[in-house]
């Protein structure tokens, strides 16, 4: 059996892990419920900054689990060399991985590539023991130099007169980096408290350096290692 877990902020890697999850007959985990034990696991996780995001580190770290299959999400400019990098964390045996290109969540795009492509991946994770030797890709120099402050640089948090001072985005940020709508200096600009706000009360804003960077051309093909 596999333990299909994610990490997810503004729901790619959701959507992904809800179809490998349905594809082996589960059901979807987050990282933050995670059976640290389990024998076999896929672990989809997005790309930060060509980073792996904090609290996806953490797990890999933590976790005691035989074999694993990677899913890195990216969102179609840059996925650096997270997956190698994953797999050097990780303390048991890489089966399987690939790069799976999605939308960007700083330009709201909800499409994501084609699944089924996924496929492979997925039965190797099933009964496959011999590891994969993912080979270094080419990240930029600068990308290692304090990721999470130039998202808070990049993108600001916008929260609005509807907050009610709920909190649930404070329950549901990975980081604890929220309260009232108001984010502290560990918020990593995931927007998962923009997707969870019942009322709609938090959005985002994209300054224009960023802006420029996100328009650079888009990838669109799966790179995967069997």
């Amino acid at each position: 059996m596999v333990n299909v877990y994610y990490f997810s902020g503004f729901g790619h890697c959701l959507q992904i892990a809800d179809h490998c999850a349905e594809r082996l007959g589960t059901q979807p985990i987050p990282i933050e419920t995670a059976d640290k034990n389990a024998e076999r696991i896929l672990l989809v996780f997005p790309v930060y900054c060509q980073n792996i995001p904090a609290p996806v580190v953490r797990f890999l770290k933590d976790t005691h689990s035989k074999y694993a299959a990677l899913i890195a999400a990216y969102g179609g400019i840059s996925y650096g060399n997270v997956l190698r990098e994953a797999q050097n964390i990780f303390s048991g045996t890489v089966v399987a991985a690939a790069c799976f290109p999605t939308g960007h969540s700083y330009r709201k795009d909800e499409n994501i590539g084609d699944l089924n492509t996924l496929h492979p991946l997925l039965e190797k994770l099933e009964s496959g023991t011999a590891g994969i030797e993912i080979p270094k890709a080419p990240k930029n120099i600068f990308a290692n130099f304090a990721p999470a402050l130039r998202s808070r640089i990049g993108v600001k948090l916008v929260r609005s007169a509807n907050c009610d001072g709920c909190n649930i985005c404070a329950a549901q940020c990975p980081t604890g980096a929220i309260k009232n709508g108001t984010p502290g200096h560990r918020c990593i600009r995931c927007l998962r408290c923009v997707r969870c706000c019942p009322k709609g009360a938090l959005s985002f804003r994209i300054r224009p350096v960023l802006k420029r960077y996100l328009h650079r051309r888009t990838k669109d093909a799966i790179k995967p290692y069997l």
